[in-house]
């Protein structure tokens, strides 16, 4: 009897969906109604797909599937649309107001005072359409955004339900959707960038997949366009061209003659490439500025990887080792003839992102984490493949719940409601306010945040100069008669006083050598060896002191089309300090040369 009932189906469901409702009521404090009902859902998808079914039926399958982690997506992110502007938006949007959209495809000196380091001209193209549409508004932006999003979910699983079933698509986008990459690109808008990428290459692959399958080279034409649409939103799409004859579709044969327009489009965007960034850049994305990848890095990265991604209890790390050893055990045992794509596709998306291991962030892994739950959906599909259903939805249910506690625990800007509205509280107060010898001191973003948005009053609302931020009073400089303004704990702006400063030194040695030529920035400080360089914008009209640190000698890829103030900031490994006065680069000639000593000795 008690064999009989295991035996059931519907025990079985039931057994799975309890466990899964109590691990639900047990892990999450919200949203607890939605997870089960998605739970049920996915029990459902398993007795419907596995018999044939008239067309409406297969309709609505995929119907189920592909909305459920849509539903999720909302259900997580939908406070996003609540959000300021935050991080780099207002210094996109200025570039875009001042050059316009397109010029950021052709006009090199246009695109590299935008980035002198990366060319992802679709950024500007897709914020630029929000500008013209919505302003200053930043509602529209974020509706824009997730718009994008529910685009890709609907794309993703267009193109992974030619490989695998709808109940297995379903779970994957779920497990993507419940990330810390995800959760930190649905918040930001500077990176939509990553998000309409993925769309613009899964379009691609579709076309190419379609192209091999028909055997018409017009589907081939097609990828080949969204593949060049993918190159212009981020490098890391750039590899796509090598991922697709490693695709378990036709012969080789097929592929690599299918591939042609792809290749067409990857040289001809080496070229454009040189043209935009230089030739001496073609290949850097990131300068000195970047800290280097030393040993002690290397073997902390296990651990900076899991808490990037929010694998920070051990139930966590447990269940994803689980995961690693089923898809493991599966290629080596079943799969060994697919060791070679499998490397391949790992390299094109780990290479790219190598130079920014040392300052790892969320966004970096988006489309690793995305072939790391394509791993999963090769266990999962194997398992049902092997009529063990529930075993796979459980595994899937383990790996959800690991998902979306990494968002609630992790590092996802959308929960940091206190940073939000710090954003929104500072920012309004430079874009509206009515403060015009104030000061606004330690502020949280960039100054580039703040210098934006003071470019936006100016010029678009067309108000009085407003307050400026200050990050170090001894490069602001302040006037007596300056207010000082401080964000509260309290989420609001209070007036403050300005404390004793010291400012270093005044009689120290300081060298600084700085020389702008062919679109770089050129250094030499000294004449100290040991101790701590920054440089910090001092344009006292606007924003001043905010300290970056840059080595002794360097150089960076960096537009001058701008008057650009600078003060030099020394911090000995004694701790004492000294400035250098304000410096100033003038875009007068094709090589600019600053030099500047205090040598006492």
């Amino acid at each position: 009897m008690l064999f009989t009932y295991f035996k059931n189906n519907l025990f079985k469901e039931l057994t799975v969906l309890s466990l899964w409702s109590a691990a639900v009521f047990w892990l999450f404090d919200a949203h607890q109604l939605i997870l089960i009902i998605i739970g049920l859902l996915w029990l459902v998808l398993i007795p419907l797909q596995n018999r044939r079914n008239p067309y409406w039926q297969n309709a609505l399958i995929h119907a189920i599937a592909a909305s459920i982690p849509i539903v999720l997506m909302f259900v997580l992110y939908h406070s996003v649309l609540q959000a300021w502007w935050l991080a780099d938006d207002p210094g996109l949007l200025q570039r875009i107001a001042e050059s316009g959209i397109f010029p950021h495809f052709y006009q090199s000196d246009v695109w590299r005072a935008f980035s002198a380091s990366h060319l992802t001209p679709w950024v500007p193209l897709s914020l630029g359409i929000d500008w013209h549409l919505f302003g200053l508004e930043p509602l529209g932006f974020y509706a824009h955004h997730l718009l994008s999003f529910t685009l890709v979910l609907l794309i993703a699983y267009l193109v992974l339900n030619l490989f695998y079933s709808p109940l297995v698509c379903s779970l994957i986008l779920s497990l993507f959707v419940a990330s810390v990459p995800c959760a930190n690109v649905a918040q930001l808008i500077m990176v939509r960038h990553y998000l309409e990428g993925l769309g613009l290459s899964l379009l691609a692959i579709f076309a190419y997949v379609k192209a091999l399958q028909s055997r018409q080279h017009r589907w081939a034409y097609f990828g080949a366009l969204f593949y060049l649409l993918a190159t212009t939103a981020k490098e890391i799409y750039v590899p796509l061209v090598v991922i697709l004859p490693c695709l378990p579709v036709s012969n080789w044969k097929q592929r690599w003659k299918m591939l042609i327009p792809f290749v067409a489009v990857a040289g001809s965007y080496v070229v454009w490439r040189a043209y935009m960034l230089q030739l001496s850049y073609v290949l850097s994305g990131y300068s000195v500025l970047v800290p280097q990848l030393d040993w002690a890095a290397v073997l902390a990265l296990p651990n900076r990887i899991a808490e990037v991604l929010g694998w920070q209890q051990t139930w966590q790390g447990l269940i994803i080792l689980l995961a690693v050893l089923v898809y493991l055990s599966l290629v080596l045992t079943k799969q060994r003839h697919r060791l070679i794509y499998i490397s391949v596709w790992l390299a094109a998306c780990l290479l790219p992102i190598i130079p920014v291991l040392s300052i790892l962030d969320s966004r970096y892994l988006f489309l690793p984490y995305l072939i790391l739950c394509l791993g999963v959906a090769v266990s999962l599909q194997f398992l049902i493949g092997k009529r063990w259903h529930y075993i796979a939805l459980g595994l899937g249910f383990s790996l959800l719940a690991v998902s979306i506690k990494s968002v609630e625990i992790g590092p996802t800007v959308f929960r940091q409601v206190d940073l939000i509205k710090q954003f929104r509280t500072e920012g309004q107060f430079i874009l509206k306010g009515n403060a015009p010898n104030a000061l606004l001191q330690n502020p949280i973003g960039a100054y580039w945040y703040y210098e934006s948005l003071q470019w936006f009053r100016e010029h678009t609302l067309k108000l009085p100069q407003g307050a400026r931020a200050c990050y170090d009073v001894c490069v602001c400089q302040p006037q007596a008669t300056a207010q000082f303004y401080q964000y509260a704990n309290i989420g609001q702006l209070i007036s403050s006083t300005l404390s004793e400063q010291t400012c270093g030194q005044a009689d120290a040695d300081l060298t600084v050598h700085f020389k702008w030529e062919n679109g770089a920035l050129h250094w030499q400080l000294g004449p100290y060896a040991e101790g701590l360089y920054y440089i910090a914008p001092a344009d006292r009209a606007s924003v001043s002191g905010y300290l970056l640190a840059i080595p002794a000698q360097g150089q960076h890829p960096q537009a001058l089309s701008r008057p650009f103030y600078f003060v030099i900031k020394y911090v000995s490994v004694e701790g004492w300090q000294t400035y250098s006065p304000v410096l100033k680069l003038l875009p007068k000639q094709k090589i600019v040369i600053v030099r500047w000593e205090r040598l006492t000795r």
